[in-house]
């Protein structure tokens, strides 16, 4: 009889720990413990392969800011003077189109490049003049694998295209009421709108590392995390970043509007539009004729530099069919813009001033010191270590300590 060997409860549980722990740092993530340890603003805790740094919860500025600092947004959705709706616009939308697009058009005009080259080979070879068009249709005509691979890759992109836009209207944007102070979020999948105050929203931003399989790579994390109605937990909303700064960035554009007066808030860029092209182009020729014209200097952002920047621009705008990229972009804009039930559209309404939420006492002690030790050159993650004794880890040397104009 064979004897089975079952650990322990407790042995499980430790196996279960270290399953999921490998499976955060394959997945590039470490999971932040919010409700049994509460963070505080400019806490750094560090876990297996990096670390968190927590701009909130009580949105203390990370920054000194300045008029007109933060810049555009291709995260703001709507903004006014009541509320904010942040997520993702249809900016890169078209450039996806122009890259499957441009894929496909090179390979086709590649492969009719070689069925030519061919045909004219085999009519030379064999000696029979006028023989030529015959063997290119039977070239094209045969070589079904070559066309149904082609279409299997164009399929695929259209698919890519296509799947980014519906995932992207499954998530309502986040709305941000300046005058309640409160946040209206969609739990994923969810059709009921959650509201909740804005002090008790947690942001922070990770670091950790990565296994390609050849070499360890440094990724960054934006993460944000508002209370669910029975406040015993939290709905999180993660998205990768290039850098720490522009997870900082991404939260002032948020904090600003909530906390900062109008001159201060980042302004939502230009959605990507038929227009946007017309624009683009029109620049581009007048920068030509204007400016002076090279034959042998090619940049892919500046093309008006050179007669071959020029060339090379329209033969890419032709392959990736002109326009429409920009028409792919506007119908990913309505596709994805979510309408709000009645209940929302009532709340989202303004108030008189003198029913306007305040903030708190304490953010506004808080805030007050850290001004004051953001003036003698200290950083968010300094005030919290002053205050709390934390240790200031590597993350905080990478937080901006003024915005650029």
């Amino acid at each position: 009889m064979i004897m089975r060997y079952r650990p322990s409860e407790e042995e499980q549980k430790a196996i279960e720990a270290k399953r999921k722990m490998k499976q955060a740092l394959r997945d590039g993530q470490q999971d932040v413990d919010l409700v049994g340890q509460p963070p505080q603003a400019g806490e750094v805790r560090s876990h297996v392969g990096g670390e968190v740094l927590f701009f909130a919860p009580k949105p203390l500025p990370t920054a000194k800011i300045s008029e007109g600092g933060i810049g555009e947004s291709n995260q703001i959705i709507a903004m006014n003077d009541v509320y904010l709706d942040f997520g993702q616009s249809n900016n890169g939308k078209a450039y996806q189109v122009q890259v499957v697009q441009f894929i496909n058009s090179v390979g086709i005009l590649t492969m009719l490049c070689i069925f030519l080259l061919a045909a004219h080979l085999n009519g030379n070879r064999y000696g029979t003049e006028g023989m030529f068009w015959y063997y290119l249709i039977e070239l094209m005509r045969t070589e079904l694998f070559v066309w149904g691979l082609l279409c299997f890759t164009e399929l695929i992109g259209w698919f890519a295209v296509v799947q980014t836009t519906w995932q992207k209207s499954r998530q309502r944007p986040i709305r941000f009421h300046r005058q309640r102070r409160e946040v209206c979020y969609y739990p994923q999948g969810s059709d009921t709108p959650v509201i909740a105050p804005w002090e008790e929203v947690i942001a922070w931003c990770g670091t950790h590392q990565g296994f390609t399989g050849d070499a360890i790579v440094n990724n960054a994390t934006f993460g944000m995390a508002i209370p669910t109605p029975d406040g015993k937990d939290y709905w999180v909303l993660k998205k990768p970043v290039m850098l720490v700064s522009e997870a900082q960035r991404t939260w002032e554009v948020i904090r600003c509007y909530m906390e900062e007066p109008a001159e201060n808030w980042a302004k939502p860029a230009e959605p990507e539009t038929t227009k946007t092209f017309e624009n683009e182009r029109e620049v581009n020729w007048i920068f030509f004729q204007r400016g002076p014209k090279h034959w042998f200097k090619v940049d892919f952002f500046t093309p008006y530099l050179s007669y071959p920047g020029m060339v090379g621009y329209y033969l890419f705008h032709i392959l990736t069919f002109w326009k429409l990229p920009y028409w792919v972009s506007q119908w990913d804009q309505k596709f994805t813009m979510a309408s709000y039930p009645p209940s929302i559209e009532a709340w989202s309404q303004p108030l008189p001033p003198e029913q306007w939420a305040q903030p708190s006492a304490e953010l506004e002690s808080q805030k007050a010191a850290l001004k004051e030790h953001m003036a003698a050159g200290g950083t968010l993650a300094t005030f919290y270590q002053a205050n709390a004794g934390n240790k200031q880890g590597e993350l905080s040397n990478h937080i901006e300590c003024h915005s650029s104009k």
